[in-house]
């Protein structure tokens, strides 16, 4: 027989769970609530599942509720603890009791008083301009923001904008109608109000309680204006009188300085009565000066700006003679660019002595040394009358212009066969001609090489020159060398050409110009004298002759 012990453990204690620490939610509708559980007995290690999903073995972040755990340890024994997590009853909350408004425009009488609910007591307040109460009095309009704090440091805000009249009440016056003759009684005052709280009353110095006055002599009067929130402005305005009597004289007049020239003037100064003055003249004229007045008897009539009017009036002269200018004498510019033109002018009439004003600057009554062009004389007699007249100074249309149109060189060295032809424009013709070799005609033929100037006359003595240069080719020069015939009879002499000068190409003949060659050899020649000739390309021709010798002949013995 065999006997077996075994001692059967349990765990020590049972499994339990509790709530070891908690957090309510501190404000209404928040999430910041928490619960801690402390487990005990059973065996770890030990897992959870809360209601909420979460499996940890604390959670924070709830809402207000009811929060169930369980708790199972490492053999399978399961535990469980239900925990109620709360809330203030009620969203703090701040609400307008009452408010008044500023009564009068830049005042500091209003006030806001609140109303605080839900959230946790006691609370706190923090207002936008500083202050820490529950309600604020003698407020300026604007905008006011409350922060209110509950115990659990959760706020509310409220916000209430304070308003005042939107002007701050305000008078204009001014006199509708001042006295319009001295000592009377026809002058008014209105005045104009805004801003503040309708309706107004008004006092007036004078006793007046209506918006307006009138039936007024001169004097200052002042007017005190109260709106319904007992806002005050005050205005005051003065009740003015002419000073004196309108009265009207001339104070300066301008005779007519040339005949039948309508530059008379006449000038009236008014005084008193009431400015601005009107005036109507006999001639149609509205202005306090008249001018462009023809000789005559003028009369003004000045209305001051109450109506009151006076007259005065002038006669205006004028001189018996009328001012002229005429040109007596011009004299033209001789050659164009040149400035020897003259203006000779006469002045009559008006009244002497007169002054010159020319549009060149000349004071005189007659100017010279003048270029082309128009001149303009402004004569003023003593009295400023002014004439004008215009002179034209001419001049040829062209600067006298000599210039070699073509010319041609002599063609052999020393020949005569070279001509010039000149070309002459502008100036006044006719023309005369001085050439440098005593020639007067236009052109010159027949001129050997050299340099030619010729001086050009027109009519009136202006001249202008001109160069031209005759050239020839360099003489022409050739020099021979022969080669003698080798044998008595034979036909193999040769001569060698070598020419210089002359003009271009050069060409040799040995028949005296019957024929010519390029080449400057002639070969396979007999005994005999020639006389070989060169020419250029103008025809320049040279001859020089030469004798082709040979041995003598053989004689047999």
């Amino acid at each position: 027989i065999y006997t077996i012990n075994k001692n059967i453990s349990q765990p020590s204690g049972a499994l339990s769970a509790s709530v070891s620490a908690s957090t309510e939610v501190s404000c209404f509708g928040l999430s910041n609530g928490s619960i801690n559980v402390g487990v005990t007995g059973g065996t770890s290690p030990y897992t959870f599942i809360w209601s909420t999903g979460a499996s940890t073995q604390n959670v924070s972040g709830l809402i207000a509720g009811n929060y169930t755990v369980t708790v199972t340890d490492a053999n399978g024994c399961i535990t469980s603890l239900n925990k109620t997590v709360s809330q203030p009853s009620a969203t703090l909350t701040a609400s307008l009791e009452s408010s008044e408004e500023v009564s009068c425009n830049g005042g500091a009488n209003g006030l806001i008083n609140i109303n605080v609910a839900g959230g946790t007591s006691p609370y706190s307040y923090s207002w936008s301009n500083g202050a820490t109460t529950q309600n604020i009095l003698n407020l300026t309009s604007g905008s006011y923001t409350v922060t209110v704090t509950d115990a659990n440091n959760c706020t509310a805000t409220l916000t209430k904008a304070i308003g005042q009249p939107a002007q701050a009440l305000n008078a204009s016056i001014a006199a509708t109608q001042n006295v319009n003759c001295f000592g009377g009684n026809n002058a008014s005052v209105s005045i104009t109000v805004g801003g503040g709280t309708t309706p107004y009353s008004y006092n007036w110095s004078n006793g007046a309680t209506s918006q307006n006055i009138s039936g007024l002599t001169a004097g200052t009067y002042s007017v005190t204006i109260t709106d319904i929130n007992g806002c005050t402005t005050s205005a005051i305005q003065t009740i003015t009188q002419p000073a004196q009597a309108l009265s009207a004289s001339v104070t300066a007049s301008q005779n007519i300085s040339c005949y039948n020239v309508p530059n008379g003037s006449m000038s009236v100064t008014a005084t008193g009565g009431t400015t601005t003055y009107t005036y109507l003249w006999n001639n149609g004229a509205a202005t306090s000066s008249i001018t462009g007045l023809a000789a005559g008897s003028y009369t003004v009539t000045i209305t001051d700006a109450n109506g009151c009017t006076t007259t005065a009036n002038k006669t205006i002269t004028q001189p018996s003679a009328q001012l002229d200018a005429s040109i007596t004498s011009s004299t033209n510019v001789s050659c164009f660019g040149l400035s020897n033109g003259a203006v000779s002018i006469n002045a009559n009439g008006g009244t002497a002595p007169y002054t010159y004003a020319w549009s060149n600057g000349a004071t005189t009554q007659n100017i010279t040394g003048l270029s082309s062009g128009a001149y303009t004389v402004t004569v003023t007699d003593n009295n400023g009358c002014t004439t004008t007249e215009t002179a034209t100074v001419s001049q040829p249309v062209q600067a006298l212009n000599a210039s070699v149109s073509s010319s041609q060189n002599v063609n052999c060295f020393g020949g005569n066969n070279a001509a010039i032809q000149l070309s002459t424009s502008g100036g006044t013709t006719p023309y005369s001609y001085n050439w440098s070799n005593g020639a007067t005609t236009q052109n010159l033929l027949g001129i050997t090489s050299g340099t030619y100037t010729v001086t050009v006359t027109d009519a009136n003595n202006c001249t202008s020159s001109a160069t031209a240069v005759v050239t020839e080719p360099v003489v022409l020069q050739m020099t021979l060398a022969t080669t003698p015939v080798t044998c008595f009879g034979y036909s193999n002499g040769i001569i060698n050409t070598t020419a210089s000068g002359g003009t271009g190409n050069l060409q040799f003949s040995i028949d005296t110009g019957a024929t010519y060659q390029s080449s400057t050899i002639f070969s396979s020649l007999t005994f005999g004298n020639y006389n070989i000739q060169v020419t250029d390309a103008n025809g320049c021709t040279l001859s020089v002759p030469v004798s082709m010798t040979q041995p003598s002949a053989v004689a047999l013995t």
